[in-house]
């Protein structure tokens, strides 16, 4: 054999290998392409686009390993749903769901009855560090269409981009358990037949600039659905079993109890203001509410409530400079209950300014002077007044 033909043989046989090694590449990539995702990509939903649905989207990334950057990117449009359920993603820190950031409005998640008359919002449960914003989420509260919440969370972890979630209907707004964090700036809710704000369970919230609107301070809304018969009350924020909620700079107006924190659970809400309610700040069975912000010296405020500011049963409520005006009562503190609420003040309430009962104690240090226009100032005007059974305030 010439050495020409030699070297023509070997050219050949690298020439098959290295078509043999490609082939099998493209093999390796193709079969990795359907269970990993190598670089960043966005998965559209909506009319057109890759996916009819968010749960087309979500599901199509179980089962993958993911060592890059997903966005599911969601048009503008109507999505009508009885339910979203995004679980149990190791991988929720690589995904970002998406709708329309810049005007959530726009981008519409409409919660649809099963046929028990029930609709369950987005179900998140086992997602860690997920960004999921730029939608509004609309429920109902007819025995027609029950939804229990908007978002419901579970051993769940999520972000928000500023400004970017509305919440309309249903009976919770956000419902947290399980040892759950959101932080989120700037949500809105209207309209919620119960809590527009649940945490519980260790969760954790982080919700600067939140705004409620409830159905009105009286409110009672019946509900039947599935055989159960019972009212349901609007609330604002409740914080309950040592979950832990920041809410500073929130509005919150119309509903029934306005900031709620009990069994030894954390609320922080400086520069709040509270108006038609019937109680503004409630720290109940060892909670504790906070509103002194520490540094810029903006009161928080509550106007036209049954009770501005109430400390029940060993509830703490650290509220300098705190406001209750064109109220029943402004401030309550009874069955061990207490208020530090030095240098705010009282203004037109009907009833008492600051009562205290059943051992209940309250610091008033620094509110006689601008507090005026109550039927009774301070109830009592001495400690261990007959009837207060102990309480006591101090005032100046």
């Amino acid at each position: 054999m010439s050495l020409e033909s030699s070297i023509s043989d070997l050219v050949r046989a690298s020439n098959d290998l290295t078509g043999a090694v490609s082939g099998k590449m493209d093999q390796i990539n193709n079969t990795l392409a359907q269970w990993a995702v190598l670089a960043p990509v966005t998965l559209g939903v909506g009319a057109g686009q890759q996916f009819a649905s968010i749960q087309d989207a979500w599901n199509s990334l179980l089962g993958k390993v993911l060592k890059a950057p997903v966005t599911i990117q969601v048009a503008d449009g109507v999505y009508p749903m009885t339910q979203l359920i995004l679980e149990n993603q190791p991988y929720a820190h690589l995904i970002t769901i998406q709708g329309n950031v810049a005007n959530p409005a726009n981008c519409i998640l409409k919660f649809i009855p099963d046929s028990d008359r029930k609709s369950h919002g987005v179900f998140l449960k086992n997602v860690r560090r997920l960004n999921f914003s730029g939608f509004k989420m609309i429920g109902e509260n007819t025995n027609s269409n029950w939804t229990w919440r908007c978002m419901y969370f579970s051993n769940a972890e999520v972000y928000v981009n500023d400004n970017s979630l509305i919440f309309s209907g249903a009976q919770y707004g956000i419902e947290m358990h399980d040892s759950s964090v959101l932080q989120a700036k700037g949500v809105q809710l209207s309209q919620q037949a119960g809590a527009a704000v649940f945490v519980g369970d260790g969760s954790l919230a982080r919700l600067e600039k939140l705004n409620i609107v409830g159905p009105g301070k009286d409110s009672r809304i019946p509900t039947a659905v599935s055989g159960q018969l019972y009212d349901v009350f609007p609330d604002g924020i409740s914080c309950v079993d040592t979950a832990k909620a920041w809410c500073a700079d929130a509005t919150i107006s119309n509903v029934r109890l306005a900031m709620a924190v009990e069994r030894n659970a954390y609320l922080w809400a400086p520069r709040v203001t509270i108006d038609k309610v019937a109680s503004g700040a409630l720290a109940n069975a060892g909670g504790c509410l906070w509103t002194d912000d520490g540094g810029t010296k903006v009161p928080s405020k509550v106007t036209n409530a049954n009770y501005g500011y109430q400390a029940l049963s060993n509830g703490m409520i650290i509220a300098p400079m705190a406001i209750a005006e064109n109220c029943i009562n402004g401030f309550v503190a009874e069955l061990r209950g207490y208020i530090y609420a030095e240098n705010g003040y009282a203004k037109s309430c009907t009833s008492t300014g600051y009562y205290a009962g059943r051992s209940g104690y309250i610091d008033a240090v620094g509110t006689a002077k601008n507090s005026v226009g109550n039927a009774t100032q301070y109830n009592p005007a001495s400690s261990g007044v007959a009837g207060n059974s102990n309480a006591s305030i101090d005032f100046s």
